[in-house]
């Protein structure tokens, strides 16, 4: 499995946006964390890691979570000031 290079520069961020996560998660109202650009892998890297979970999802059955675990997950993706994709609609 290929895993994007992260830079130790980036280490710092990324613990700030989890600890933000899990604060968040736990109903307590975390400090607000820096709204940064992410900064993508190559795209070598991003169709190689495209395959991989590929791979996985077949090998699992094509299973999916239940709605309502969707729904949880999609709540804390929506409340995080790092979510770059938007709402789903879903």
């Amino acid at each position: 499995m290929v895993h994007p290079h992260t830079p130790s520069s980036e280490s710092a961020s990324s613990e700030s946006g989890l600890r933000w996560i899990a604060e968040k998660s736990a109903g307590v109202e975390p400090e607000a964390a820096p709204v940064e650009t992410p900064a993508y892998p190559p795209l070598a890297t991003q169709a190689a890691n495209l395959a991989g979970a590929l791979g996985r999802f077949v090998a699992s059955g094509l299973a999916n979570v239940v709605v309502e675990e969707y729904d949880r997950r999609r709540v804390i993706c929506e409340a995080c000031p790092r979510e770059v994709s938007g709402p789903s609609g879903h």
